[in-house]
């Protein structure tokens, strides 16, 4: 991150890249809008951490400052000096994914010092290809409410249907624009954990997988929101964040305890388009839309409809 003294290598953006990061943004605030922003991470893609590997660490910074050797890149932003350049990783793994069809998978697990477990929650977003729909499916167990949380974006248009434990439904819909797609970020996660003002440091390490380099770049930051958080990623030469983990301190029935969250991308380019879900027309029908802002509906226990809705998302959970 150059915080030893160096500049660091930083990588040309593309003209577009401030737009990028502007549409990149606004999904994110709207997946926070509907709770959708878990703090995820990777575990052993490519074997487990106990394995050995020749991580590579910073080089030592001259006192007399020559001039500045640039590190080669091993894939866009992260060279053997950990990750330099945060933006230029994210608009690489966005590419990656951009025109083809994928699908995500994330469980999380908040698990207090003694080992057992408060909340387990899994999610699963299916991407179709550029210009076609993209499917979440979320649930959790515990005591966390909403219990089973579905998303549904088409044209610029996100909405979002919340079921809870007693069987009442909720909607949300929100204007996100098309030139990003829910899930390329892992539900908004690696917007903050590679956010540049937060990284507190990373280093990288070198693994061949089936005669392909790949880099398994561990990290933390130091953040007011994700202070104290750890991860790792592995990532691909093209910049793809083929897996990724994440663990942080936080609160559960007010103790204390550590949510880990795992998240791969798979079936990258063979994803079939999600079928569309069943509530689609009863949330369009009780929300409105603001460019950029989002309207909600309040729980209906009474209303016959609402649980009919609750009742079809759950049984189309599998696409």
């Amino acid at each position: 991150m150059g915080r030893d003294g160096d500049e660091p290598n930083r990588v040309e953006r593309h003209d577009g890249d401030h737009e990028r990061m502007r549409w990149r943004s606004l999904v994110v605030v709207a997946l926070v809008v509907v709770a959708l922003v878990v703090l995820a991470g990777c575990n052993g893609a490519l074997g487990g951490d106990g394995e050995s590997t020749a991580t590579v660490t910073p080089a030592a910074v001259p006192t007399d400052r020559p001039t500045a050797t640039a590190h080669p890149a091993l894939a866009p932003g992260l060279t053997r000096r950990g990750i330099e350049d945060p933006d230029a990783l994210l608009a690489a793994h966005a590419d990656a994914l951009e025109d083809r069809s994928f699908t995500t998978r994330s469980n999380t697990t908040v698990e207090f010092a003694n080992g057992s477990v408060a909340t387990r929650g899994t999610s699963a977003t299916y991407a179709g290809p550029s210009g076609e729909a993209v499917r979440l499916v979320l649930d959790r167990n515990g005591t966390d409410e909403p219990s089973h949380i579905e998303a549904w974006q088409r044209d610029g248009e996100l909405l979002v249907n919340r079921t809870y434990t007693n069987g009442t439904t909720s909607y949300d819909r929100i204007a996100v624009g098309s030139q990003q797609r829910v899930g390329t970020y892992g539900a908004g996660s690696l917007e903050y954990l590679l956010d540049s003002t937060s990284l507190a440091g990373t280093s990288v390490a070198e693994r061949a997988h089936n005669g392909t380099p790949v880099y398994v770049v561990r990290g933390r930051t130091e953040s007011q929101l994700m202070d104290g958080t750890t991860f790792r990623l592995v990532v691909g030469p093209n910049g793809l964040i083929q897996r990724y983990r994440v663990m942080r301190a936080t609160f559960a029935d007010n103790e204390s305890a550590t949510a880990t969250t795992v998240v791969t991308y798979d079936d990258v380019g063979t994803t079939p388009s999600p079928e569309r879900p069943a509530w689609v027309d009863t949330a369009r029908n009780r929300t409105t839309t603001v460019p950029g802002a989002v309207t909600t509906t309040a729980p209906r226990p009474t209303d016959s409809t609402a649980t009919e809705a609750a009742t079809a998302a759950e049984s189309t959970t599998n696409p």
